[in-house]
């Protein structure tokens, strides 16, 4: 499975760290999805949405992401 995570600059580390930590434990691919990324491809993570807590690389901006979803309607576990 793979799942994409929205994120951009100033997100916070614990919270973007402890869902990918929890999906990639579970056997999940995960990408960093942005609507940019910075000079160098990758969006700056806070921690107390104060202090610098360092960066992640993007994978694939929005603009460039597959139109096609999975939403809960045409999941196959939905009723």
């Amino acid at each position: 499975m793979r799942v994409g995570i929205l994120a951009t600059d100033g997100v916070e580390r614990v919270e973007l760290d402890q869902p990918r930590g929890a999906l990639q434990g579970a056997g999940a691919k995960t990408e960093i999805v942005s609507l940019h990324h910075g000079e160098h491809g990758e969006i700056q993570a806070r921690q107390f949405d104060v202090n610098a807590a360092g960066t992640f690389p993007v994978d694939r901006l929005v603009a460039d992401a597959p139109s096609t979803t999975t939403t809960p309607s045409s999941c196959p576990a939905a009723p």
